[in-house]
């Protein structure tokens, strides 16, 4: 019927020069109209106003031109004034590698925003300052951990009433919206991961577990301190080394006779993988880690470094066409919206811009860059964390590698063989006293 309605405006004269459709219909109608126009369908044709202008195009297949996707070009066809050029900029980055393109100005305002009451508290040079949510991924990257003296979020039933914080980490997940390699709508890069270290009043919890057990027990050193003493038992580590705790709330450095520990570690590179592919979290945990695949067909695969493999066993069809990790109990699948290489690059970003950040943010505060920084924790069996945290400290030549713990735990274990380490340090001192 719409065919049919275009074919009889040519037969009238009409000067046509693309045709929207609300419906997903594009072959279809442009095979069946006597005129090659662009035809772009699945369009919001809801509130667009007789006789307004509409820029169109359709990309062949094969060419990665698009001349609507130029802010100059498309500025001038909508007829815009250069004083929204930044704004049309802005715009055609969502335009980038998009098969079609049907825009049109607005015509309405915007409606007004919702009423901001979330806050973050800033301690900068002195002064407490008020930050909206949305400019405290700036200044907390710039500002020392333990900035942030309060919080309030209405999206963290937590934070929801404001909380007194020890230090806050937010990451705007539009970090890693690099249009350069990342291609538009693969990834959902809205929204900001915001990690909260809670100002809460300490305890010893040895007089706790006394009471609890009716034996002895004694607090021998904070976390931070026995993660350092089980760090340094790494072979080979160099002289004035910074440790670097990395947990799953929270990352702590400790040396040059200082402790500084930051909201923001392990699990917020969970949080943002689930964000930006929409997967639950389990299985962002799961695949964060590890390289990806995407299977081809039954038997082909395509791995992150370009080569294609034979799988071992057929893969399942659920898997076929979609990016996958692999699992125990095989082939997992979770998008197929993203090539290989490109989860790669995303995955290394997150972790860039999260802990890697982080962690530079923490070793600023120290009075000089460290020989080595050494990593240690569950976050330091990550290959790509070391690699990601040694790229953010390559320009102030800080040698970053991964504690080996008593020679042969690897990086785990840091607290429990410092605990170890420093009750036979005080047993052997209380025994020389004596």
């Amino acid at each position: 019927m719409a065919a049919q309605a275009i074919a009889d405006g040519v037969e009238r004269g009409w000067k046509i020069a693309g045709v929207l459709v609300a419906e997903d219909d594009a072959v279809l109608i442009h095979n069946r109209i006597p005129i090659d126009v662009p035809v772009v369908d699945e369009v919001d044709l809801e509130g667009l106003r007789r006789g307004a202008l509409v820029a169109v195009e359709v990309v062949a297949e094969g060419r990665a031109y698009r001349a609507m996707a130029d802010p100059i070009a498309l500025s001038a066809a909508l007829q815009l004034g250069h004083d929204r050029l930044r704004d049309v900029a802005e715009f055609t980055r969502e335009l980038a590698d998009a098969p079609a393109i049907a825009v049109t100005a607005r015509t309405e305002p915007p409606e007004p925003p919702a009423v901001e009451d979330d806050y973050v508290d800033c301690r900068v040079g002195g002064e407490i300052v008020r930050y909206a949510p949305a400019a405290a991924h700036g200044v907390l990257r710039l500002e020392p951990p333990g900035s942030a003296v309060a919080v309030r979020l209405s999206a963290i039933p937590a934070a929801a009433d404001g909380i007194a914080t020890d230090d806050a980490f937010f990451t705007d997940l539009a970090a890693i919206d690099n249009g350069a390699w990342l291609r538009r709508g693969v990834a959902d890069a809205r929204g900001t991961v915001v990690a909260l270290l809670a100002a809460d009043a300490l305890t010893d919890a040895a007089a706790t577990l006394s009471e609890l057990t009716g034996r002895p027990a004694t607090t021998l050193a904070t976390e931070p301190a026995a993660a350092a003493r089980g760090a340094h038992t790494t072979p080979g580590l160099p002289p004035g080394s910074v440790v670097c705790d990395i947990g799953g709330g929270t990352v702590d450095l400790i040396g040059q006779g200082r402790t500084v520990t930051a909201a923001g570690a392990g699990e917020t590179i969970t949080t943002a993988v689930a964000r930006v592919l929409g997967i639950p979290r389990a299985l962002a945990e799961r695949i964060k880690r590890t390289p990806a695949l995407r299977v081809e067909g039954p038997h082909v695969a395509h791995e992150e470094d370009g080569r294609r493999v034979f799988l071992d066993s057929p893969a399942p069809a659920e898997a076929i066409g979609r990016l996958c990790t692999r699992g125990s109990a095989g082939l997992v699948p979770f998008s197929h919206r993203l090539a290989a290489e490109e989860w790669r690059s995303l995955r290394l970003a997150i972790k860039q811009e999260t802990v890697a950040a982080n962690i530079a943010r923490c070793l600023a505060t120290f009075d000089e860059p460290p020989t080595a920084l050494v990593l240690a924790g569950g976050g330091a069996l990550d290959d790509e964390l070391l690699r990601t945290v040694g790229e953010s400290l390559r320009s102030a030549r800080v040698v970053v590698g991964r504690a080996d713990i008593d020679g042969v735990h690897g990086p785990r274990f840091a607290v429990a063989s410092g605990l170890v380490h420093l009750y036979a340090e005080q047993r052997v001192g209380t025994t020389a006293r004596a």
